[in-house]
């Protein structure tokens, strides 16, 4: 049996893609939108997002907390934000925020591949979706 490792969702915010995607990439911000990551910055030397550029991030769930270290996979203003979770134990993890300019605003997805997130239990996979699903809420709210 393969375990779907696999979950996204998607918002409307009326707001345009560009402040938006500012928005999700001033790293300031991650501790407020994502219920797990408690704060996240730029690392060895990177100054903002760009394809190559470090993310160190602390994170927490319950009692567990962990720290990462992320890569910027594809950085491009007002359309797409991913970055990819390195470690030596576990199979990457790849966060990615598309952002889609509309009418009256723009559409965010954000969604992440987690391949180890068996893991950490049955019920990870699901939790991330929850989580995806709260970060996404808390980007309307700051943005509208």
């Amino acid at each position: 049996m393969t375990t779907q490792t696999y979950r996204s969702a998607t918002v409307e915010i009326a707001t345009d893609a560009l402040t938006a995607w500012n928005y999700v990439t001033d790293l300031s911000n991650m501790g407020t939108l994502s219920p797990e990551c408690r704060s996240a910055e730029w690392a060895e030397g990177a100054a903002g997002p760009e394809s190559g550029a470090k993310i160190n991030g602390s994170n927490k769930a319950g009692d567990f907390e962990w720290e990462t270290t992320s890569t910027v996979v594809a950085a491009t203003p007002g359309i797409d934000f991913t970055f990819a979770v390195v470690t030596d134990t576990m199979p990457t993890t790849i966060w990615r925020y598309l952002f889609q300019e509309t009418e009256t605003g723009c559409v965010v997805t954000e969604s992440v591949d987690c391949p180890g997130a068996a893991n950490f239990g049955p019920d990870r996979i699901d939790i991330l979706q929850q989580g995806i699903e709260t970060t996404l809420d808390r980007l309307k709210t700051a943005l509208e």
